[in-house]
């Protein structure tokens, strides 16, 4: 068929397009959470996200495959990495097997080195059909990550409580970013990804944290979300930028015991201690994803050929929210 390879900007109806494509493509994607159309608005205002970098395949006016990218720099040791962060590569299944998906990621790549980046980022199944095209592609495993579920743990005399995430907003970037220095994928928390998140999400998230006379000391946050676990949609609190002075086991489940529902998720990296933790605490896996990496210079291979920590898992990637 003859279609039309072009960016984003050039789709009509995008928003509506992009909806609908994204729920034939993963209506029953494992950890996927529900897409509507508040989700796609908030999410085509995430800073970094440049519709002139996202890739589509029209047949005639209709979408039919994407590549949806954001730009953002993530931290690998010392080094901060500018890096295109791939958040959804979609076609509908009507239209698979005819190359389109690599035709884009191509395109994708290409608009990537032309801005500037050092390396493309994505999250996927590692044992479906889109890990081995992407390694095809050149990506490499970098972390192992683990989707973990349990029940919100009953804690007592808990200290940390919800908070207005606007008013606290100076101290708890200061925290959070304090805490995953030594992460690899950490983008730097500053108030405009605060205030994207945190502020003008379409489901509040609920922050808490508990404040000392020097300030907060530990934090969580809770983004209420409709996700696909073991074939069912689920209500779930999922947690993210779960963050202290001093972590351990004890004040992550100090932590979760805030949570406003009583099912928790957490994206962690296996090799993270948290995951010790979570496990002691009967969290139990249910879906694993891997972060990939394709570095697009020789400064980025120097960079990525030492490892430096365990990985930051960015919520709104690898689950959705």
């Amino acid at each position: 068929m003859d279609y039309r390879l072009t960016d984003l900007t050039q789709v009509n109806d995008v928003e509506a397009q992009v909806l609908r494509l994204q729920n034939v493509a993963f209506a029953d994607y494992e950890g996927a959470a529900e897409i509507d159309e508040r989700l796609v608005e908030w999410y085509s205002a995430r800073p970094g996200f440049d519709p002139s970098m996202c890739q589509a395949a029209l047949d005639g006016e209709r979408l039919v495959s994407n590549v949806l990218v954001y730009v953002q720099p993530l931290q690998f040791g010392r080094d901060l990495l500018r890096c295109g962060m791939v958040a959804a590569v979609a076609t509908d299944p009507e239209y698979q097997k005819q190359g389109l998906a690599r035709k884009l990621m191509d395109r994708a790549h290409e608009a990537m080195i032309s801005r500037g980046c050092d390396a493309s980022v994505l999250f996927t199944n590692p044992d479906g059909h889109p890990y081995r095209f992407y390694e095809e592609l050149g990506y490499e495993e970098r972390a192992r990550l683990s989707l973990v579920l349990g029940e919100c743990p009953e804690g007592s005399g808990c200290a940390a409580l919800p908070i207005d995430p606007a008013e606290e907003a100076s101290t708890l970037i200061s925290l959070i970013n304090d805490y995953f220095t030594g992460h690899e994928g950490f983008s730097p928390l500053n108030g405009e990804l605060w205030r994207w998140h945190r502020l003008e999400a379409p489901v509040a998230p609920t922050v808490v944290a508990e404040i000392a006379d020097s300030g907060p000391i530990s934090t969580a946050t809770f983004s209420r979300s409709i996700v696909q676990i073991a074939g069912e949609e689920q209500a779930i609190a999922i947690a993210f930028d779960v963050a202290a002075k001093v972590m351990n086991a004890d004040q992550l489940e100090s932590l979760l015991s805030t949570a406003p529902l009583e099912r928790i998720a957490l994206a962690v990296d296996d090799n993270a201690p948290e995951r010790g933790w979570l496990g002691a605490l009967g969290f139990e896996p249910e879906l694993t994803q891997v972060a990939m990496i394709l570095p697009l210079n020789d400064a980025s291979r120097r960079t990525l050929a030492r490892r430096h920590g365990p990985w930051y898992v960015a919520v709104e990637a690898a689950v959705g929210v």
